[in-house]
């Protein structure tokens, strides 16, 4: 099987006022497979996060490689790595951050017209994804309207409207309840499985995590096999 992504001896500190410099990524190597799901588990502070942003391009490594599909992204530019976020990575945070002032259906749109797409061919698409995660009868309603596992199903039909090869997922069942996380868990396996698509969880809950492909462990900046 073909490596998707190949993260090599990352790592990443950052400067703080009352504690100088703070090594958060002790030289994390990891790989991930097309059509898996990856969970790492680890406690608040650990690095998760951090270690996503640095594969989404969001944030630079201090030293290390993080290889896509062979290609080392920490040589990109800032336009290389924008259409890479777009086209190839979809994002699934903790919070949502869905737009309060758009509607859902307008919310899933926004990453398809950043593309390129008509606003026609981007509403065809938004209306497609929300009907697959039960959501066809409140396209139109806003944030606000929703309940929280509602809205986070509409921030998972965001993150795949550009057909993305992987999905980065940060504490995606970090607000909800019991039911709404398996819920969300198995919209996960679903995606895997109905859009061949590769899932990278972060989550301090084990028993979500457990229900990935591959689950690793994060301690001390480092990504141990559990």
């Amino acid at each position: 099987m073909s490596t998707l992504l190949r993260i090599t001896d990352v790592k990443k500190s950052f400067t703080a006022p009352e504690n100088g410099v703070v090594r958060v990524l002790n030289g994390v190597n990891l790989h991930i497979n097309p059509k898996t799901i990856t969970s790492i588990i680890g406690s608040s502070g650990c690095g998760k996060s951090t270690l996503l942003h640095i594969i989404g391009g969001l944030d630079q490594v201090d030293s290390g490689v993080v290889e896509w599909k062979g290609d080392d992204i920490t040589q990109w530019d800032d336009q290389k790595m924008a259409a890479f976020r777009n086209t190839e990575m979809g994002f699934i945070f903790q919070f949502h951050h869905l737009l309060p002032e758009f509607s859902a259906i307008e919310n899933v749109m926004i990453p398809a017209i950043i593309q390129g797409k008509s606003e026609r061919e981007s509403n065809r698409l938004a209306r497609e994804l929300l009907g697959e995660f039960g959501l066809g009868h409140r396209i139109e309603h806003r944030p606000n309207q929703l309940s929280g596992g509602e809205q986070q199903r509409v921030a998972m039909a965001r993150a795949l409207i550009n057909t993305p090869a992987l999905l980065l997922a940060d504490e995606p069942t970090g607000n909800l309840d019991e039911k709404n996380s398996t819920t969300v868990l198995n919209h996960l396996l679903t995606l895997r499985d109905r859009f061949n698509v590769s899932i990278l969880m972060v989550t301090h809950d084990k028993s979500i995590a457990e229900g990935g492909d591959f689950v690793y462990e994060m301690t001390d900046g480092i990504v141990l096999s559990v």
